[in-house]
């Protein structure tokens, strides 16, 4: 069998690309990382969206009643006091 010469990239070529594909791994791992945060906080942000929407109904609600117990009225909401227009 004949023995074929390997060839080979100089060490400092080696590390080069070692570093290189190290770096690439870290951002990959990164991207993955920021993915997944990025999902958590989209669904606590869906999660506070339909908070809200609950708490506007709830608004709208009160006022529907304030506006049948007082009539067509403002309300100062620091005070609650009644002014008629």
């Amino acid at each position: 069998m004949i023995k074929q010469e390997v060839t080979k990239i100089t060490d400092q070529e080696l590390d080069s690309v070692k570093k290189l594909q190290e770096e690439q791994s870290v951002l990959i791992n990164n991207v993955g990382n920021f993915e997944y945060q990025s999902k958590f906080f989209l669904d606590k942000k869906e999660e506070a969206l339909q908070e809200l929407k609950n708490i506007d109904t709830k608004i709208q609600n009160i006022s529907e009643e304030l506006k049948k117990k007082y009539g067509d009225v403002v309300i100062n909401t620091q005070t609650g006091e009644i002014i008629k227009e």
